[in-house]
Order: C-alpha cells, then structure tokens, then sequence
C-alpha cells in the first residue's frame, strides 16, 4: 500500500495521486474517498534508527481508496531512479493485514474498517 509525505503547499489527495504516481508507477486511478482523521503509529524502538535517519519516531496519516482504472501494464515499480517496491500484487482485502509489517498492522485494520462499507459488495470485495 503505497504511503508517502505531503510536498509544502501540496493538497492530501494531490500528493496521495503522486506519491502513487513515484512509488507505483501509474496515475491511472481515480480517488473513491478519503478517511475521515489522522491515524497514528509509532515506530519499534529499534526501527528508529534505521527509519528516516532517525528523526522520527511515527507517523500521522490520511489515507485514500482509489480505483484503479488502467490494466496492469499500466504499472511500473521502476518508474523511479530509487524504487520502493521490489515487486507488486493484487492482493484481497481480508489479506492485507496478515500481510503487513506488524507495526503498521493496527493501522491497516482501522483504515480496512473505515472503507470496508465502500469496499464490500464492489468490485474491491473479490
């Protein structure tokens, strides 16, 4: 699930289209809605020190469920000098927790529960 920071003077939705734009490859997809406040996590102790050179300790975020809207050629994790992804996947919703690193796990759940009256029935929920 791609994430990523807000550029000064940069509104939520415009950065989150770009940061899928540099981390994902693609703009083909379109914004269905936004959650409602800021999630919060914190790092592990030991992760600190490896994470953004250290001068965080967490995070606050928006989060957005989008459509995708091209075909899957339309996606290129090496769309950038320095990729974030190794490789992609579609994967299905109920998955996305056990899937996740286990300090973002909580928040994943909170942002699956925010969306899931959107996402269930859709074209998401296969």
């Amino acid at each position: 699930m791609p994430q990523g920071g807000v550029d000064e003077g940069e509104e939520l939705e415009q950065a989150a289209l770009r940061e899928l734009l540099e981390e994902v490859g693609t703009d083909e997809a379109e914004v269905v809605a936004q959650n409602k406040e800021w999630i919060y996590y914190n790092l592990p102790e030991e992760v600190i020190p490896i994470c953004w050179n250290g001068r965080y300790s967490g995070q606050k975020q928006r989060w957005f469920l989008m459509k995708f809207c091209g075909k899957d050629k339309d996606i290129n994790i090496n769309y950038t000098d320095h990729p974030e992804f190794k490789e992609w996947r579609w994967q299905n919703v109920d998955d996305l927790v056990a899937s996740a690193i286990p300090f973002k796990k909580e928040v994943y759940k909170k942002v699956i529960e925010e969306f899931s009256s959107i996402i269930k029935g859709s074209i998401y929920d296969s």
